[in-house]
């Protein structure tokens, strides 16, 4: 069993215990994701999110320099599109 199935069990069981249906598909795939990056992190800087103490600023500014990377990578893949369309 691979970690990622790991993490569908473990989804899965918690959504048992909640009384709500457990992610399927695409979503249980996101959930999973979202497990890993937070088993990363922890790793990485010892702390969860929710225990960081850092100021909402601070907080803000990680966001928007993310969503700035994001809009990167999205504009590069458009690119890509366009220029598989012209051949």
């Amino acid at each position: 069993m691979t970690e990622e199935d790991d993490e569908f069990v473990r989804i899965e069981r918690e959504a048992k215990m909640r009384k709500a249906p457990a992610p399927t598909g695409i979503e249980a795939m996101v959930c999973a994701d979202i497990a890993k990056r937070q088993h990363l992190g922890i790793s990485k800087y010892g702390t969860t999110v929710a225990d960081n103490p850092l100021a909402l600023r601070e907080w803000l500014n990680h966001a928007y320099e993310e969503a700035l990377d994001f809009a990167v990578y999205l504009r590069r893949a458009i690119e890509e599109l366009d220029r598989q369309e012209k051949k």
